[in-house]
């Protein structure tokens, strides 16, 4: 395969820097990891293949993974979890701009600086090319701001690299995110599904919780940074599941109240991960269905800033999904937000759970009806859209600062 010229300064730069010569290209990158790319830039993921063909042994990693969680494989065609451990030490990790799912937050840095504290990788290469909010400069930013002076080197205008630091364990430890514990605890999360008799669904709902909670927890703090919300808003999270999302902003320091119906999640497997925290966390679990809601209100402490349902609406009474949603607008502090992200009918290719889903102007419709008239950001980046697109756009209600 013929390279690109950007592809070839990749290869001069890993060949030079580290496996000593280019003559002794990769001799030493016996075992890699690469962060698949999405949509238009397929391309450039195939030239990273092609760069790193000397490698005796890849993995590949998406966000989005089939692969086991357990196993150590993952090939482009069936890869491998980001965010999971990678079952084998491994010499280089390479993150392309355009990589799936990551994003320019602490809970990529302890992702990164995690994998590099427990040997799980040699080094790791971060693009710090591409531009917007979640752009691998950001991302390359986001990362060198978290991580210890000593464990990031620039690596030419288009690389970071990242090595291990005596003190980079205890440094991502106290980073403000729940990665750290999440990371370490999958299996004690799959035992205790098993016992529950969930145990097949254990990998899919660790997989896309932690997807959840990078990126939901991002767009939420965009939010209250331009909202002014300060340092320590409350949530109210419905349809919070395992509380992944609620983990993850509670080691921000926002004050969270996780509401679902399953008692397995909020009395086992939810307290049980808060545990597992190294300081305290400022979060509640309330097992509640969407009908005790409208009758006794939304739990927690002070009005929330925020209360949310990530793909959760959809799963309460359709018959008295207004009178939740006005029981919530309610329950909100002045100045606070209703965000509601949904799945539905009108989005092409979904065809999972269609008998719950709603039809866009059924939802919308509903927002405007017991709230307010809705806006929309991107469930990516959390910045604002002029128009509702399905599945991206997240709904937006603020309630008013008086009256």
């Amino acid at each position: 395969m013929k390279l690109s010229r950007y592809a070839r300064r990749l290869t001069g730069f890993i060949s030079g820097d580290l496996a000593g010569s280019p003559q002794s290209a990769f001799e030493s990158i016996e075992r890699l990891a690469i962060v698949q790319v999405r949509g238009a830039a397929a391309k450039d993921d195939r030239e990273t293949r092609a760069i790193v063909k000397g490698s005796k042994y890849q993995i590949h990693l998406s966000p989005w993974a089939t692969a086991d969680l357990e196993g150590a494989s993952g090939s482009a065609e069936d890869p491998k979890f980001s965010f999971g451990p990678l079952g084998a030490p491994t010499d280089l990790l390479v993150v392309r701009h355009h990589a799936q799912g990551i994003l320019p937050n602490a809970f990529t840095a302890a992702w990164l600086g995690t994998l590099l504290a427990e040997k799980e990788i040699r080094t790791a290469l971060v693009a710090r090319v591409g531009s917007g909010p979640n752009g691998g400069s950001a991302v390359a930013n986001a990362v060198t701001k978290w991580l210890p002076e000593g464990a990031v080197c620039g690596a030419g205008p288009r690389w970071i690299r990242l090595t291990t630091t005596p003190d980079l364990a205890h440094h991502v430890q106290n980073l403000p995110t729940a990665y750290p514990l999440l990371h370490r605890s999958y299996e004690g999360f799959r035992d205790i599904c098993r016992r529950q008799g969930s145990d097949q669904e254990a990998p899919q709902s660790f997989m896309y919780s932690m997807l959840g909670a990078t990126r939901n927890s991002l767009v939420l703090e965009r939010i209250a940074a331009r909202l002014g919300w300060g340092a320590n808003p409350a949530i109210a999270d419905v349809g919070g599941g395992y509380g992944f999302l609620g983990l993850e902003l509670a080691a921000k320091g926002w004050n969270v109240a996780v509401i679902d119906v399953d008692r397995a999640k909020t009395e086992l497997l939810g307290p049980w991960l808060t545990q597992r925290s190294p300081r305290p966390l400022p979060i509640n679990f309330f097992t509640r269905s969407m009908d005790e809601l409208s009758d006794a209100g939304v739990p927690g402490g002070s009005p929330p800033q925020a209360i949310t349902f990530f793909q959760s609406l959809r799963l309460g009474n359709r018959d008295r999904a207004a009178e939740t949603l006005r029981a919530c607008w309610a329950r909100l502090a002045p100045g606070g937000v209703l965000l509601i992200h949904e799945l539905v009918h009108e989005m092409p290719g979904v065809t999972f759970a269609e008998g719950s889903l709603f039809y866009r102007d059924e939802l919308l419709g509903l927002v405007n009806e017991v709230a307010e008239v809705p806006s929309y950001v991107s469930k990516w980046d959390g910045e604002p859209m002029r128009k509702f697109i399905p599945d991206v756009s997240v709904i937006l209600a603020r309630k008013p600062q008086s009256g």
